[in-house]
């Protein structure tokens, strides 16, 4: 008898220390990328391995769409994974979202809790799903099919997969913020592309100066008009470019939108060209600040010399 005992002990401890060895797998597996596919594609293929499944796939919920987004896939066949991502408005993601915890089934095939147009590509004959969850929300999920032989299952394959989903939906996390970050950051530089485009292809002489009258950028119309090149520009005051009763003038009606005063309209000033001609410019302006501190004016002019003449 005590020797029976002694076997199974052994037994389970070997099975724990399996079961740890295959978390550590998956940790270390999906925490050497960043990348959302690429972590889903490994933690898949670990779960399927440690289960001696014949295939398995991962999917996110799109909630805008209400529609379940193909993540990975393992050993499944291609035409289904075709089938997927080319009518993704077949597969909904209703039933999926109400996944409370882990289902399973030894006989799958007529499983009405498995009866969903995805599922359904696939031939098996036992199926295991396991829900995603990110801040008390079902985001994702993974599938295990097998398609040959029927599995029993046993709670220490259920424990295990848990487990592995919980260390999934860590790492899937993780992988979600650093694409949402990605496509902000590619937005953020979209945006500043198509300003910049706009900027420098105006019609108008666009530009802007810190409050000292510094000047900071400037676009090609601004260039042209004086007759300066962009990098002289940029090493002078706003200042310089004017008739000295203009600049007096304008320091002062500066002066007057960074303490607030509104309704001070358009003003036009003499420009003083390198060339020493004279151009009439109509301008106007506002202050912009940093955390609720003025620090430098943007403004825009356009040259009314043959008008006013």
């Amino acid at each position: 008898a005590l020797a029976l005992d002694r076997t199974n002990l052994l037994t389970k401890l070997e099975a724990r220390l399996a079961e740890t060895q295959t978390l550590l797998a998956v940790s270390q597996a999906a925490g050497a990328t960043l990348e959302l596919a690429e972590v889903a594609r490994r933690t898949l293929r670990e779960m399927v391995r440690a289960l001696g499944a014949d295939m398995g796939g991962a999917w996110l919920l799109d909630e805008r769409a209400n529609q379940i987004v193909p993540l990975a896939a393992y050993h499944v066949p291609k035409e289904v994974i075709a089938t997927i991502a080319r009518t993704p408005e077949r597969f909904t993601a209703r039933s999926f979202r109400s996944l409370e915890a882990t289902v399973f089934a030894t006989h799958s095939r007529h499983d009405a809790r498995f009866d969903h147009s995805m599922l359904g590509l696939i031939p098996h004959t036992s199926l295991l799903l396991s829900p995603v969850r990110s801040k008390g929300l079902v985001v994702g999920g993974f599938g295990v099919f097998w398609v040959r032989d029927a599995h029993v299952f046993s709670p220490e394959e259920i424990r295990l997969v848990e487990g592995i989903v919980r260390q999934a939906a860590i790492a899937i996390e993780n992988a979600r913020l650093l694409d949402a970050e990605r496509e902000a950051r590619e937005r953020l530089l979209a945006s500043e592309t198509n300003y910049r485009e706009l900027f420098e292809n105006v019609i108008d002489i666009v530009y802007l100066h810190d409050l000292d009258g510094r000047i900071l950028a400037i676009n090609r119309a601004g260039a042209r008009a004086t007759g300066y090149s962009r990098d002289e520009l940029l090493t002078m005051n706003i200042a310089q470019l004017m008739a000295p009763e203009d600049a007096t003038r304008a320091a002062r009606l500066v002066e007057r939108m960074v303490v607030g005063e509104r309704g001070l309209g358009l003003f036009t000033a003499e420009v003083l060209r390198k060339d020493g001609r004279r151009l009439i410019l109509e301008c106007g302006g506002r202050v912009l600040q940093k955390d609720g501190v003025p620090y430098a004016l943007l403004g825009s002019a356009r040259d009314v010399t043959v008008r006013r003449k």
